[in-house]
């Protein structure tokens, strides 16, 4: 006998099988129009970017630890062809 979920049980089982994305990453981000970020946000991230490698490396932190966290920030803020 085959029972029916209730709606409730089937939303919350549609919203975590595999290919549901979670909504709340993007939440609050602006909408950008074209395919490429601008230049001010481009610039903004990098800047954030090499003044955290600065305050990581004066702190005593590896070379390659400091050189991941880059990375990791750039693409973060979807900077995705930086080379640190």
């Amino acid at each position: 006998m085959v029972r029916r979920r209730s709606g409730r049980l089937a939303r919350y089982l549609q919203s975590t099988l595999p290919g549901q994305r979670d909504p709340a990453p993007d939440a609050g981000q602006r909408r950008r129009d074209g395919q490429e970020l601008d230049e001010r946000h481009t610039r903004a991230v990098l800047d954030l970017t090499i003044r955290l490698a600065e305050v990581m490396l004066f702190s005593g932190s590896g070379t390659a630890d400091v050189v991941a966290t880059a990375k990791d920030v750039a693409q973060a803020y979807r900077l995705t062809d930086c080379v640190v």
